[in-house]
């Protein structure tokens, strides 16, 4: 991950997109509430790489973070219309965890 890389996604971003069907999917499946991945954007340190693999015709984009609650997540998102719209919010793995952990020694 390069710094510039989270400094340029957040440069013209306004807040967070969500749908009706979308909004509880993470709460649903995963125990991740709308307000705690949100929440994640905002805390330091946060790692952002680009998911290549997985970007057919938009930018997706992984980032490792923690919520106001220091759980350490790993959120899936897009950008539409200057905000962000989160495709999936979890529990980071361990391996996750491991990547997470040296960016914040």
């Amino acid at each position: 991950m390069s710094l510039s890389l989270s400094q340029e996604i957040f440069k013209n971003i306004q807040g967070f997109n969500w749908d009706s069907s979308n909004i509880n999917k993470n709460q649903l499946k995963r125990g991740v509430s709308w307000q705690e991945a949100e929440a994640t954007f905002r805390n330091r340190p946060i790692i952002i790489l680009e998911d290549s693999i997985h970007s057919n015709t938009k930018n997706r984009y992984t980032l490792y973070g923690k919520s106001d609650n220091n759980r350490k997540l790993t959120i899936i998102f897009t950008i539409r219309e200057n905000n962000f719209r989160i495709i999936s919010a979890r529990d980071q793995s361990k391996s996750e965890r491991r990547i997470y952990d040296q960016v914040k020694k």
